[in-house]
């Protein structure tokens, strides 16, 4: 990732230009993981990315081999073989949730973006047609493949129900994504549900 995300326990529509952090902060986000910043990293190996909004909301990796690389941008890559950033279980969170991302599509192959494991499936991810992107919270969702492949974009969820929405930078489709929620003892993985790894940045 690049720009960093942003996870919010209600509802968000719209768009803002850049304004940035103190746009960011009045959000009161759960979670904000930003470009460049609170990033723990060895020879450009990253073993944790500290959450900006101030709840603790680390994301971490302690092994070695599954350790995605800091670029000279300050962005992060995940190779799409085994690399994950993940928190610990502290996710507890209901419909509507909304999250954020700017991300790059390295490579496209059917593998996840973003999700939450030890809850029922939410999780955002490739799917369809190249270079198509998909929520599903208990029901797929997806865009018209408008994030080409090696390029930046802004990716947002709104999870809320029937009234769901995915967006690829001004490009929206609404719909129904399913009622799961990242419940009790949720845990937020980067790049990965566990199964599948996704070579983004």
């Amino acid at each position: 990732p690049r720009r960093g995300r942003v996870i919010r326990g209600q509802t968000i529509r719209g768009r803002h230009s850049a304004g940035g952090a103190a746009f960011i902060s009045a959000l009161n986000p759960i979670a904000w993981y930003r470009l460049g910043m609170g990033i723990t990293s060895v020879a450009g190996a990253v073993s944790a990315w500290a959450d900006q909004s101030g709840n603790g909301k680390t994301l971490a990796q302690g092994t070695g081999a599954a350790q995605p690389i800091l670029q000279a941008d300050g962005s992060i890559l995940f190779d799409g073989t085994d690399d994950i950033l993940l928190t610990a279980a502290m996710f507890t969170q209901n419909q509507p949730v909304s999250f954020f991302m700017a991300v790059k599509q390295v490579t496209w192959a059917s593998k996840r973006l973003l999700s939450f494991t030890n809850a029922p499936t939410f999780s955002l991810f490739q799917a369809g047609i190249s270079p198509a992107l998909r929520f599903n919270a208990g029901a797929a969702l997806s865009d018209p493949g408008s994030l080409a492949v090696n390029t930046w974009g802004v990716v947002g969820v709104v999870a809320n129900g029937v009234s769901s929405v995915i967006s690829v930078n001004n490009t929206e489709t609404a719909g129904d994504a399913g009622a799961n929620n990242p419940g009790a003892g949720a845990i937020l993985a980067i790049a990965s549900d566990g199964v599948t790894f996704g070579n983004i940045a």
